[in-house]
């Protein structure tokens, strides 16, 4: 047998036990399951409302109380100029509950931070269609899924939902109900957004409608709408809803 042909067969070996040691929970699955599954976000500010946070702010306090009322999955924002936010809170929060899917929460342009995402443990990239190309779109998408992670493409308007469709093998859309000009929230853009996408398009799609929701009559609304997961931060950080 070939040297070459043996050393590979027995480096395939490794591989896998390689792949196992950085496998995550999958983020697609956790929000597949019954029902409106929550993502819990975990950030300390935002543009929008300054510091959010308390003062004495304890990362896997916080996780906890997510987990205890049944989160499906972490959003945890590593931007820190605007979001406050640490690339060390994933790690900490994978040590702490493994079984738990992190979306690492970020504003994602390079195929470095799709790598980077992988080995700090998260299980999910946030992709922003309106800060990149079509051709970064399609590229960064591919190597995250290369890299054993799900996509949740976020969009915001009629144009970038368009844009996010011709994504091949989109699996997760994300609509902001957040207007990035004014700061505005209106949860009616999630029902206009849905509303254009083809029946056949929307069956192979899980919907994560992203900002706004405050209080159990937004949640009740959440229900009529027909999405798969709901991505909450501001009121759960302040403790309003659980």
């Amino acid at each position: 047998m070939d040297i070459l042909l043996q050393i590979k067969q027995q480096r395939d070996l490794q591989l896998q036990r390689e792949l196992a040691s950085v496998a995550r929970p999958s983020f697609h699955e956790a929000l597949s399951q019954e029902g409106i599954r929550i993502i819990g976000e975990i950030k300390r500010a935002s543009p929008s409302k300054g510091q959010i946070a308390l003062e004495n702010f304890d990362l896997l306090k916080q996780a906890t109380h997510y987990v205890e009322h049944g989160v499906a999955a972490f959003s945890i924002l590593t931007e820190e100029a605007y979001f406050k936010g640490d690339n060390t809170f994933i790690p900490q929060v994978v040590e702490a509950f493994p079984k738990v899917p992190i979306l690492r929460k970020d504003f994602i342009y390079t195929p470095f931070q799709v790598a980077q995402a992988k080995f700090l443990g998260a299980s999910a990239i946030l992709l922003i269609v309106r800060m990149l190309s079509d051709e970064q779109l399609q590229a960064l998408h591919a190597l995250a899924y290369d890299l054993q992670m799900d996509v949740l493409v976020e969009v915001h308007d009629e144009a970038e939902l368009q844009r996010a469709l011709r994504i091949p093998q989109l699996k997760i859309l994300g609509i902001n109900n957040r207007n990035l000009n004014t700061f505005e929230v209106s949860l009616q853009t999630t029902e206009r957004l849905l509303s254009l996408i083809s029946e056949e398009q929307r069956a192979s799609l899980l919907v994560v409608s992203e900002s706004g929701y405050l209080s159990k009559e937004d949640l009740h609304y959440a229900e009529t709408l027909g999405v798969d997961a709901l991505l909450i931060g501001e009121a759960l950080m302040k403790g309003l809803l659980f």
